[in-house]
């Protein structure tokens, strides 16, 4: 019985979502928890219209990016007085190793401190960490048909100007914090090609000035922030385009990384 537990845990970080979507809660009250079960604690309960981040999916479970109000706790011991990891340690659903362990912290890790309990520090979730919700109270974004094959029209040059940008826009800024020094990036890197619409999120001169969105419900949701040395962003703002690049995921972002190597305006 222990060794198919612990074959069950090795397994689960392999269940990997094709792309991290958006989804939204379609329950009244969702019940977030640190591993795929009903018999793993709460970590926080979401609303009715709340949006997450789909990065994983097991059977009849998906895997989002922790919510902000998660239940994540670490030993005091582990941290100094300054709120940094003073060596690697789990992260723990609650005050005590009896609770589900769902993260990991590296040493020398700043975090935020949210509550205190005897020998427990209660943090904020780390920006990777990932949580589980019930795939049947989850909506996800319906895929758009595939048009009619047609015949390919001549090439057009299309001059890159940003188009203006839409009337009472809304954009789901979701920002990670600066970073001092080179980008850190964990798991594998892979060759991606998406399409939607580059939308500016106000943060000239940083990694994550444009972003890649999805247009849902009148409102444009990043799906990933978009670097390159040779691209000017800002002459693609607003026009849907098929992007193919590289794509990381960055320490500490909640969205990943594509650096871009080719834009192709769809209109």
């Amino acid at each position: 019985m222990k060794f198919s537990l612990v074959l069950c845990c090795l397994l689960l970080p392999l269940a990997l979502a094709a792309d991290p979507v958006i989804g939204t809660v379609t329950a009244n009250r969702l019940n977030v928890r640190p591993k795929p079960g009903t018999n793993y604690q709460v970590l926080c309960e979401l609303q009715r219209g709340a949006f997450v981040t789909v990065v994983r999916e097991l059977d009849d479970w998906y895997g989002i990016l922790c919510p902000p109000q998660g239940s994540a706790w670490v030993p005091a011991a582990r941290l100094d007085g300054n709120g940094a990891t003073t060596a690697a340690t789990r992260v723990y659903a609650g005050p005590g190793t009896l609770y589900a362990s769902y993260a990991g912290l590296s040493a020398a890790t700043q975090v935020t401190v949210v509550e205190s309990r005897d020998k427990w520090r209660r943090i904020e979730p780390p920006a990777d960490s990932v949580a589980w919700v019930h795939r049947n109270y989850v909506a996800l974004p319906e895929p758009e048909p595939e048009p009619e094959p047609e015949p390919e029209p001549e090439p057009a040059v299309v001059e890159e100007r940003p188009l203006p940008a839409p009337k009472d826009v809304t954009i789901h800024r979701i920002q990670p914090k600066p970073q001092d020094g080179p980008l850190t990036y964990f798991g594998d890197a892979k060759k991606v090609s998406k399409s939607g619409v580059i939308v500016p999120l106000g943060t000239e001169e940083s990694p994550w000035a444009h972003a890649l969105a999805v247009h849902l419900n009148e409102t444009y949701y990043p799906l990933s922030y978009l670097k390159a040395e040779e691209i000017d962003f800002k002459k693609w703002e607003w026009r849907p385009v098929t992007i193919d690049g590289t794509q990381h995921w960055v320490r500490g972002w909640p969205r990943p990384l594509i650096e871009v190597d080719e834009i192709e305006d769809v209109r």
